[in-house]
């Protein structure tokens, strides 16, 4: 998965979040589950732009939003 996010000081540009999850197909729920997280208010402050977070927290959300994506694809064949 190719991951393109502009890192500016060392915080992330949140719309690339929002756009990787989107494009992938995965909810905001889906990837808060996946993180671990109980609801979905983390992810929405992420991408709204109301909580920074680093480039390690970025590969992180990353990381979860491929492993959702796989996890749909294998459940739908």
């Amino acid at each position: 998965m190719v991951i393109l996010l502009i890192f500016a000081r060392k915080k992330i540009n949140m719309i690339q979040i929002k756009v990787l999850r989107k494009a992938a197909n995965v909810t905001q729920m889906e990837l808060a589950s996946e993180l671990g997280l109980s609801n979905n208010s983390y992810i929405s402050n992420v991408e709204c732009g109301r909580r920074a977070i680093t480039q390690r927290q970025a590969l992180r959300i990353s990381k979860a939003i491929d492993r959702v994506k796989r996890i749909k694809a294998i459940k739908s064949e």
